[in-house]
Protein backbone atom coordinates (compact mmCIF):
# COMPACT_ATOMS: atom_id res chain seq x y z
CA UNK A 1 0.00 0.00 0.00
CA UNK A 2 1.34 3.39 -0.97
CA UNK A 3 1.96 5.93 1.77
CA UNK A 4 0.94 9.50 1.19
CA UNK A 5 3.93 11.71 0.48
CA UNK A 6 3.85 15.38 1.35
CA UNK A 7 6.65 17.52 -0.01
CA UNK A 8 6.95 21.13 1.03
CA UNK A 9 8.98 24.23 0.35
CA UNK A 10 9.15 26.99 3.13
CA UNK A 11 9.82 30.88 3.30
CA UNK A 12 9.15 34.53 2.32
CA UNK A 13 10.73 35.48 -0.98
CA UNK A 14 9.14 35.10 -4.40
CA UNK A 15 7.60 31.61 -4.63
CA UNK A 16 8.82 29.21 -7.29
CA UNK A 17 5.58 27.35 -7.80
CA UNK A 18 1.95 28.07 -8.47
CA UNK A 19 -1.13 26.06 -9.31
CA UNK A 20 -0.21 25.82 -13.01
CA UNK A 21 2.95 23.69 -12.48
CA UNK A 22 3.02 20.39 -14.38
CA UNK A 23 5.78 17.78 -14.51
CA UNK A 24 5.63 15.40 -17.51
CA UNK A 25 7.64 12.32 -16.60
CA UNK A 26 8.64 8.88 -17.85
CA UNK A 27 9.49 5.79 -15.84
CA UNK A 28 10.67 2.37 -16.95
CA UNK A 29 11.40 -0.69 -14.86
CA UNK A 30 11.35 -4.49 -14.96
CA UNK A 31 9.76 -7.05 -12.63
CA UNK A 32 10.85 -10.55 -13.59
CA UNK A 33 10.03 -10.85 -17.32
CA UNK A 34 7.60 -7.93 -17.23
CA UNK A 35 8.66 -4.44 -18.34
CA UNK A 36 6.65 -1.32 -17.47
CA UNK A 37 6.80 1.73 -19.74
CA UNK A 38 5.05 4.62 -17.97
CA UNK A 39 4.19 8.15 -19.07
CA UNK A 40 2.44 10.41 -16.57
CA UNK A 41 1.82 14.00 -15.43
CA UNK A 42 2.17 15.35 -11.91
CA UNK A 43 0.10 18.44 -11.18
CA UNK A 44 -1.65 20.24 -8.33
CA UNK A 45 -5.22 19.37 -7.37
CA UNK A 46 -5.82 21.82 -4.54
CA UNK A 47 -4.17 22.30 -1.17
CA UNK A 48 -4.37 21.15 2.42
CA UNK A 49 -3.22 22.30 5.86
CA UNK A 50 -1.10 20.07 8.08
CA UNK A 51 -0.46 21.71 11.41
CA UNK A 52 -0.05 25.35 10.43
CA UNK A 53 1.59 24.60 7.07
CA UNK A 54 -0.02 24.76 3.65
CA UNK A 55 0.74 21.93 1.25
CA UNK A 56 -0.04 21.58 -2.44
CA UNK A 57 -1.84 18.31 -3.05
CA UNK A 58 -0.42 16.51 -6.08
CA UNK A 59 -2.03 14.12 -8.49
CA UNK A 60 -0.25 11.73 -10.85
CA UNK A 61 -2.14 10.45 -13.89
CA UNK A 62 -0.99 8.64 -17.02
CA UNK A 63 -0.57 5.26 -18.68
CA UNK A 64 1.47 2.13 -17.98
CA UNK A 65 2.28 -0.01 -21.03
CA UNK A 66 3.21 -3.52 -19.93
CA UNK A 67 5.38 -5.94 -21.93
CA UNK A 68 6.18 -9.59 -21.23
CA UNK A 69 9.38 -10.94 -22.81
CA UNK A 70 9.34 -7.85 -25.04
CA UNK A 71 5.81 -8.62 -26.29
CA UNK A 72 3.15 -5.99 -25.62
CA UNK A 73 0.45 -7.12 -23.19
CA UNK A 74 -1.82 -4.25 -22.16
CA UNK A 75 -2.06 -0.56 -21.13
CA UNK A 76 -3.00 0.27 -17.57
CA UNK A 77 -4.04 3.60 -16.11
CA UNK A 78 -2.02 5.47 -13.48
CA UNK A 79 -3.91 7.34 -10.79
CA UNK A 80 -2.10 8.44 -7.65
CA UNK A 81 -3.10 11.21 -5.21
CA UNK A 82 -0.81 10.10 -2.40
CA UNK A 83 1.54 13.07 -2.06
CA UNK A 84 1.69 16.85 -1.82
CA UNK A 85 4.34 19.59 -1.81
CA UNK A 86 4.99 22.81 0.09
CA UNK A 87 7.46 25.58 -0.64
CA UNK A 88 9.79 27.45 1.71
CA UNK A 89 10.91 30.54 -0.18
CA UNK A 90 12.88 31.84 2.80
CA UNK A 91 15.41 28.99 2.88
CA UNK A 92 14.85 27.87 -0.73
CA UNK A 93 14.37 24.31 0.45
CA UNK A 94 11.76 21.70 -0.34
CA UNK A 95 10.80 19.04 2.18
CA UNK A 96 8.75 15.88 1.84
CA UNK A 97 6.77 13.69 4.20
CA UNK A 98 4.98 10.37 3.90
CA UNK A 99 1.69 10.52 5.76
CA UNK A 100 2.18 6.94 6.90
CA UNK A 101 5.54 7.84 8.47
CA UNK A 102 4.67 11.35 9.67
CA UNK A 103 8.26 12.58 9.30
CA UNK A 104 9.79 15.27 7.10
CA UNK A 105 12.64 14.80 4.62
CA UNK A 106 14.67 17.42 2.79
CA UNK A 107 13.72 17.10 -0.88
CA UNK A 108 15.80 19.86 -2.49
CA UNK A 109 18.13 22.64 -1.38
CA UNK A 110 18.22 25.40 -3.98
CA UNK A 111 20.33 27.69 -1.79
CA UNK A 112 23.63 26.02 -2.73
CA UNK A 113 26.67 27.63 -4.34
CA UNK A 114 29.71 26.19 -6.08
CA UNK A 115 31.99 24.52 -3.58
CA UNK A 116 29.19 23.71 -1.12
CA UNK A 117 28.55 20.18 0.13
CA UNK A 118 25.27 18.78 -1.13
CA UNK A 119 23.22 17.75 1.94
CA UNK A 120 23.57 13.99 2.41
CA UNK A 121 20.01 13.79 3.77
CA UNK A 122 18.47 15.16 0.59
CA UNK A 123 15.65 12.79 -0.38
CA UNK A 124 17.04 11.86 -3.81
CA UNK A 125 20.59 11.02 -2.68
CA UNK A 126 20.11 9.40 0.74
CA UNK A 127 22.22 6.26 0.83
CA UNK A 128 23.71 6.91 -2.61
CA UNK A 129 27.21 8.10 -1.74
CA UNK A 130 29.68 6.97 0.93
CA UNK A 131 31.56 10.29 0.87
CA UNK A 132 30.33 13.93 0.92
CA UNK A 133 29.43 15.22 -2.54
CA UNK A 134 30.71 18.68 -3.46
CA UNK A 135 28.84 20.93 -5.86
CA UNK A 136 31.53 21.41 -8.53
CA UNK A 137 29.30 22.13 -11.52
CA UNK A 138 26.51 24.66 -11.82
CA UNK A 139 25.02 26.28 -14.91
CA UNK A 140 21.81 28.03 -15.95
CA UNK A 141 18.73 27.08 -17.96
CA UNK A 142 15.80 29.34 -18.81
CA UNK A 143 12.09 28.86 -18.14
CA UNK A 144 10.25 31.54 -20.11
CA UNK A 145 12.42 34.57 -19.41
CA UNK A 146 13.47 33.39 -15.94
CA UNK A 147 16.99 31.94 -15.48
CA UNK A 148 17.08 28.84 -13.29
CA UNK A 149 20.26 27.44 -11.78
CA UNK A 150 21.04 23.80 -12.52
CA UNK A 151 22.95 21.88 -9.83
CA UNK A 152 24.93 18.76 -10.78
CA UNK A 153 25.46 15.91 -8.31
CA UNK A 154 29.24 15.51 -8.18
CA UNK A 155 30.82 13.96 -11.26
CA UNK A 156 27.55 12.38 -12.46
CA UNK A 157 24.87 13.15 -15.05
CA UNK A 158 22.26 13.74 -12.35
CA UNK A 159 21.10 17.28 -11.61
CA UNK A 160 18.27 19.31 -10.14
CA UNK A 161 16.93 22.64 -11.37
CA UNK A 162 16.11 25.58 -9.14
CA UNK A 163 12.40 25.65 -8.31
CA UNK A 164 11.62 22.64 -10.53
CA UNK A 165 13.27 19.41 -9.42
CA UNK A 166 15.65 16.81 -10.79
CA UNK A 167 16.19 15.29 -14.21
CA UNK A 168 14.86 12.04 -12.71
CA UNK A 169 11.54 13.67 -11.83
CA UNK A 170 9.99 15.63 -9.00
CA UNK A 171 10.53 12.73 -6.58
CA UNK A 172 13.22 10.88 -8.56
CA UNK A 173 16.37 9.33 -7.12
CA UNK A 174 19.69 10.95 -8.03
CA UNK A 175 21.76 7.79 -8.20
CA UNK A 176 21.63 4.32 -9.67
CA UNK A 177 20.95 3.49 -13.31
CA UNK A 178 18.97 6.20 -15.08
CA UNK A 179 17.91 3.71 -17.74
CA UNK A 180 15.83 1.78 -15.17
CA UNK A 181 14.40 4.71 -13.28
CA UNK A 182 12.33 7.82 -13.91
CA UNK A 183 13.02 10.94 -15.95
CA UNK A 184 11.56 14.44 -16.16
CA UNK A 185 10.76 15.14 -19.80
CA UNK A 186 9.10 18.60 -19.71
CA UNK A 187 8.17 21.08 -16.98
CA UNK A 188 5.32 23.57 -17.47
CA UNK A 189 4.46 26.69 -15.52
CA UNK A 190 1.82 29.14 -16.70
CA UNK A 191 2.37 29.39 -20.48
CA UNK A 192 6.09 28.59 -20.25
CA UNK A 193 7.78 25.24 -20.68
CA UNK A 194 11.26 23.80 -20.21
CA UNK A 195 12.27 20.69 -22.13
CA UNK A 196 14.54 18.77 -19.76
CA UNK A 197 14.95 15.39 -21.52
CA UNK A 198 16.18 13.98 -18.23
CA UNK A 199 16.80 10.48 -19.61
CA UNK A 200 19.50 11.86 -21.90
CA UNK A 201 21.24 14.14 -19.41
CA UNK A 202 24.94 14.94 -19.49
CA UNK A 203 27.26 16.89 -17.22
CA UNK A 204 28.96 19.83 -19.00
CA UNK A 205 31.71 19.88 -16.37
CA UNK A 206 32.89 16.29 -16.80
CA UNK A 207 36.37 16.31 -18.31
CA UNK A 208 36.09 14.34 -21.54
CA UNK A 209 39.05 15.36 -23.68
CA UNK A 210 41.68 12.63 -24.01
CA UNK A 211 44.51 15.07 -23.32
CA UNK A 212 43.12 15.57 -19.82
CA UNK A 213 43.82 11.90 -19.12
CA UNK A 214 47.46 12.39 -20.06
CA UNK A 215 49.56 12.28 -16.91
CA UNK A 216 51.81 15.00 -18.37
CA UNK A 217 48.95 17.46 -18.91
CA UNK A 218 49.17 20.45 -16.59
CA UNK A 219 46.84 23.38 -16.07
CA UNK A 220 47.70 26.01 -13.49
CA UNK A 221 46.85 29.56 -12.45
CA UNK A 222 49.52 31.44 -10.50
CA UNK A 223 49.74 33.23 -8.21
CA UNK A 224 46.66 31.88 -6.51
CA UNK A 225 45.26 33.85 -4.69
CA UNK A 226 45.95 36.96 -6.80
CA UNK A 227 45.08 40.64 -6.47
CA UNK A 228 45.50 42.35 -9.85
CA UNK A 229 46.46 39.65 -12.37
CA UNK A 230 47.49 36.01 -12.67
CA UNK A 231 48.96 33.74 -15.34
CA UNK A 232 47.13 30.79 -16.86
CA UNK A 233 49.68 28.13 -17.82
CA UNK A 234 48.91 25.13 -20.03
CA UNK A 235 51.56 22.48 -20.61
CA UNK A 236 51.72 19.37 -22.78
CA UNK A 237 48.64 20.06 -24.84
CA UNK A 238 48.28 22.41 -27.86
CA UNK A 239 47.22 25.86 -26.64
CA UNK A 240 44.99 26.58 -29.61
CA UNK A 241 41.24 26.47 -30.11
CA UNK A 242 40.80 26.49 -26.35
CA UNK A 243 38.34 28.55 -24.30
CA UNK A 244 38.75 29.86 -20.75
CA UNK A 245 35.73 30.54 -18.54
CA UNK A 246 35.62 32.03 -15.05
CA UNK A 247 32.49 31.48 -12.92
CA UNK A 248 31.41 33.02 -9.63
CA UNK A 249 30.01 30.92 -6.79
CA UNK A 250 26.52 31.24 -8.27
CA UNK A 251 27.68 29.61 -11.51
CA UNK A 252 27.46 32.86 -13.48
CA UNK A 253 30.11 33.45 -16.13
CA UNK A 254 32.12 36.57 -15.24
CA UNK A 255 34.97 36.24 -17.73
CA UNK A 256 35.63 34.37 -20.96
CA UNK A 257 38.33 34.46 -23.62
CA UNK A 258 40.05 32.35 -26.28
CA UNK A 259 43.41 30.85 -25.33
CA UNK A 260 46.06 31.36 -27.98
CA UNK A 261 49.32 30.78 -26.10
CA UNK A 262 50.66 28.36 -23.46
CA UNK A 263 50.70 31.25 -21.00
CA UNK A 264 47.90 33.81 -20.83
CA UNK A 265 47.40 36.73 -18.48
CA UNK A 266 44.15 36.89 -16.50
CA UNK A 267 43.35 40.43 -15.35
CA UNK A 268 41.15 41.14 -12.37
CA UNK A 269 39.40 44.14 -13.90
CA UNK A 270 36.34 44.84 -11.72
CA UNK A 271 36.01 41.40 -10.13
CA UNK A 272 35.08 41.56 -6.42
CA UNK A 273 37.19 39.65 -3.93
CA UNK A 274 36.07 36.07 -3.48
CA UNK A 275 36.23 32.46 -4.68
CA UNK A 276 35.88 31.71 -8.40
CA UNK A 277 35.90 28.54 -10.47
CA UNK A 278 37.51 28.18 -13.87
CA UNK A 279 37.37 25.67 -16.68
CA UNK A 280 39.25 25.27 -19.94
CA UNK A 281 37.55 23.53 -22.85
CA UNK A 282 38.28 22.42 -26.39
CA UNK A 283 35.91 21.40 -29.16
CA UNK A 284 35.78 17.94 -27.55
CA UNK A 285 34.77 19.14 -24.09
CA UNK A 286 36.30 20.36 -20.85
CA UNK A 287 39.98 19.47 -20.46
CA UNK A 288 40.60 21.03 -17.05
CA UNK A 289 38.98 22.94 -14.20
CA UNK A 290 39.85 24.37 -10.81
CA UNK A 291 39.36 27.09 -8.20
CA UNK A 292 41.01 30.50 -7.91
CA UNK A 293 40.78 33.17 -5.21
CA UNK A 294 40.77 36.92 -5.84
CA UNK A 295 41.90 39.01 -2.88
Amino acid sequence: MLGMLVCFFSGKSQPYLDSTAIWKEFAGFSIMAYYHHMHYDIYFSGDTILGSLKYYKCKKTGTDSVFYNNIFQYVGLIGDSSFAIREDTNTKKYYCRFYSQNIDDLLYDFNLNLGDTIPSNMYGIKGCFSQPVILTCLDTVVLGNQPKRRFFIGNTKYFFIEGIGSNTGLLGMLCGMMESGSCLEVFYKNSDSLVVNGCFASNPCIITNASADNANFKLQIFPNPFTTSATLSILNTPASNLKFELLDIFGRQVKQFAIKNPQTEITRDNLPSGIYFYRVSSADGIIGAGKVVVE
